[in-house]
């Protein structure tokens, strides 16, 4: 999987991806400064993650049956960088092949909002930590890599939040406010098209750790 030395698709609740790819126009957009970093968005992609579903039938006094069904969660991860080669098509194309490439000079923003009992829906979802117990919210890490694809900023959101308006298994819309720190804010908006990602056990396996060929 190319990377900037971090997970990409690292959905935590997602045992199943799943996606319906769109022809829609995209959009996204970065403004705000963190670490003295400014960046332009280039590319952009969203990959949705579902937790196991499951059904309960009980059956009734007349020998009906009815079904409950359940599901563990739904998480999105977006993911916008200044790199127009970074994309749903090279993205999946890497996990096929698992491939390992590294990307030099990037700079990407990816953002996670998830819902660990249930369905993902609109609204806003505040930044939470990762030792928080909360069951829904959202992260954002700040990334960018040198010119020789070594590590440079990586950096987690300390507070902020992320407004769906809109979220489904084909397309995710909305915008953001996410603060790094002392070191700076990021605010924006995407309306963004799904990845339609092949196997979700390849994403895991596929990822890079920053090791691997360098893109210059």
């Amino acid at each position: 999987m190319r990377s900037l030395s971090f997970v990409v698709g690292s959905i935590a609740i997602g045992a199943a991806l799943v996606a319906c790819g769109s022809t829609a126009t995209q959009s996204a957009s970065v403004s705000g400064t963190v670490q003295s970093t400014t960046f332009t968005v280039a590319s952009e992609l969203a990959v949705f993650g579902t937790g196991d579903s499951s059904s309960t039938c009980v059956v009734s006094p007349d020998g009906g049956e009815k079904c409950t069904n359940s599901s563990s969660g739904q998480a999105i991860e977006i993911v916008l960088t200044n790199l127009p080669s970074i994309t749903c098509s090279t993205y999946v194309s890497d996990i096929e092949t698992s491939a390992n490439f590294n990307y030099a000079n990037a700079d990407a923003l990816v953002i996670d909002v998830g819902n660990d009992k249930a369905d993902l829906a609109p609204g806003t979802f505040d930044i939470v930590g990762s030792t928080s117990s909360a069951t829904s919210g959202a992260t954002a890490e700040f990334a960018t890599t040198t010119a020789k694809c070594g590590n440079a900023i990586q950096a987690a959101a300390t507070a902020g939040s992320v407004t769906l308006t809109e979220v489904s298994t084909s397309s995710v819309a909305g915008s953001y406010t996410v603060t790094f720190g002392t070191t700076g804010t990021f605010t924006g908006s995407f309306n963004i098209s799904v990845c339609s990602v092949p196997d979700a056990a390849k994403v895991s396996a596929g990822n890079g750790s920053g090791s691997g060929t360098c893109l210059q």
